[in-house]
């Protein structure tokens, strides 16, 4: 054979010594090929939300593949009907919605408040005023002001601008800063937040109200009663709602356990309320409902309370 005529010219024990050691090697090999861990299979996280809360929704997954990055995840665009209806149908995972979910998707759907937007007072940004107090906001809204002089501004006839009546934030913001009392009627209204803000920089008697995020280029945010949207006490804030249905795979509780757990909502410069402990119940069936992540202000909770699509 080969190697005998080679152990012949080689010598018998370094031939030896060679074959131990082709061997070793060749064993040490095989086990560290079996260290190597098994990659894992891809899994597709499908999340539909409206447009107020995908840039939140954009930064909580990002952190979640960084922890996860075997998960493929797709964003899909869509209105609060529409999201929850591809929710219930499974289309989705998850939906993230602006406002509570609607009455006939009790007892189907699953819903939990997980962060508030906080709703700038936007003007146009030549108008010198800095600072409004809600109670003159309220008044302007209201449709009460016309005039920026009857609130300390320069003499200059006032325009509302207002997003449509069934976008989250005006629903929010009508019944907080307005105590349900209903938005002026002669204000103009916009079909989007661009939209909404485009008017607003040609508007030089301008004034409206958008999510924090959306108060970018060619307005001025204002302070109300000396607090910017950014601070804590900032007295209006639009909830942001994920929801979930008997058709979410565990992909979507594993994503709602990260989200109780590493709370990425305070790192994205609004206010979160308290986190549950143990959010066991998170992907457990049950004909009560699953735990739900409430957020109260300005009180701290031991238990977070657990309704299907209710108040807490």
């Amino acid at each position: 054979m080969w190697w005998n005529s080679t152990c012949k010219e080689m010598g018998f024990r370094q031939c030896t010594r060679g074959l131990l050691l082709f061997l070793f090697l060749v064993g040490g090999c095989a086990g560290r090929a079996e260290e190597f861990p098994t990659p894992r299979p891809a899994v597709r996280l499908r999340v539909a939300a409206v447009t107020a809360g995908q840039p939140y929704l954009r930064e909580w997954l990002t952190l979640y593949q960084a922890r996860h990055p075997e998960t493929i995840v797709e964003i899909v665009p869509a209105g609060p009907g529409q999201a929850q209806e591809m929710l219930a149908r499974g289309k989705v995972a998850l939906a993230l919605l602006d406002q509570e979910p609607e009455e006939r998707y009790r007892g189907i759907l699953t819903a939990t408040r997980v962060a508030y937007v906080p709703l700038a007072v936007v003007v146009h940004p030549d108008n010198p005023l800095r600072d409004l107090s809600s109670a003159a906001v309220a008044e302007i809204f209201r449709g009460r002001v016309a005039d920026w002089s009857l609130v300390g501004g320069e003499e200059r006839p006032l325009q509302i601008h207002l997003l449509p009546d069934s976008s989250g934030a005006v629903q929010a913001f009508a019944r907080q800063a307005l105590a349900g009392r209903p938005l002026s009627p002669q204000a103009r209204v916009h079909a989007s937040p661009t939209l909404l803000r485009q008017a607003l920089a040609q508007d030089p008697g301008g004034i409206g109200f958008l999510p924090a995020m959306e108060a970018t280029d060619g307005v001025a945010v204002l302070r109300i009663d000396g607090r910017p949207p950014s601070e804590g006490e900032y007295p209006w804030k639009m909830p942001l709602y994920l929801l979930w249905g008997p058709r979410s795979p565990s992909e979507a509780f594993s994503f709602l356990l990260f989200l109780s757990r590493f709370s990425p909502i305070q790192r994205s410069g609004f206010n979160s309320g308290p986190r549950p402990d143990s959010p066991a119940g998170l992907g457990r069936s049950s004909t009560r409902a699953r735990q739900i992540w409430m957020a109260p202000q300005r009180r701290q909770v031991t238990q977070i309370s657990s309704l299907r699509l209710g108040r807490v």
